[in-house]
């Protein structure tokens, strides 16, 4: 009985998970076909539902080789998901000091993590 409620619920996950990503496609195409250019998506490994690409990380040693890894299959810029956090990922130090700087509205307001603090010192304007 409890293998076939569990079946049940990964259906039912996927099936949600699937409805969810078309509306989200419908609500994109609305605006018209420059809008949807400028609002197109960095490239990425597909995310499994629930857990993301967290399966891609486990492949390595440390999250920094697979970062390097996926970044010579998508480039300096691409997104993946952790989990259900959507995470854009950047590889080059000239791309990072853009993003940074010059775009540093966008960004403002990302979270802080206790390793980026043992990283850092704490700085966020350490680049």
């Amino acid at each position: 009985m409890s293998v076939l409620l569990i079946i049940a619920v990964a259906v039912y996950a996927i099936y949600k998970y699937f409805s969810k990503t078309k509306i989200l496609w419908r609500k994109s195409n609305k605006y018209g076909k420059e809008e949807v250019e400028v609002l197109r998506e960095a490239p990425g490994p597909f995310p499994l539902p629930v857990v993301g690409s967290l399966h891609l990380l486990g492949r390595h040693e440390s999250p920094f080789q697979a970062f390097t890894a996926l970044a010579k299959e998508y480039g300096d810029i691409y997104s993946i998901k952790l989990g259900s956090a959507k995470c854009l990922i950047v590889n080059n130090l000239a791309l990072i000091r853009e993003v940074l700087n010059q775009n540093g509205n966008f960004v403002a307001g990302r979270p802080d993590f206790l390793r980026f603090h043992k990283l850092f010192a704490g700085d966020r304007n350490n680049c």
